[in-house]
């Protein structure tokens, strides 16, 4: 769990340093053992005055996705 929310911390930084809606990948160990990848995009929401109060993050699970894409590889 800690791992989870140190990755979307630095996501949410990197999402405010770049001030646009942005992408990243990367993968997570499940409490079962084997590894997750995840898709997460975001994009900060501004307020009336142009500061950031908040942030739009979707993540979703694209595991098979890239088993799929190392089978075709081989």
């Amino acid at each position: 769990m800690i791992l989870i929310a140190k990755k979307l911390m630095e996501l949410l930084q990197t999402i405010r340093q770049v001030d646009e809606p942005y992408q990243a990948e990367f993968r997570l160990r499940h409490k079962k053992g084997n590894w997750v990848h995840v898709e997460a995009r975001g994009m900060p929401i501004r307020g009336n005055q142009g500061h950031v109060y908040s942030f739009v993050l979707i993540c979703r699970d694209i595991t098979k996705q890239k088993l799929d894409e190392e089978i075709i590889r081989k």
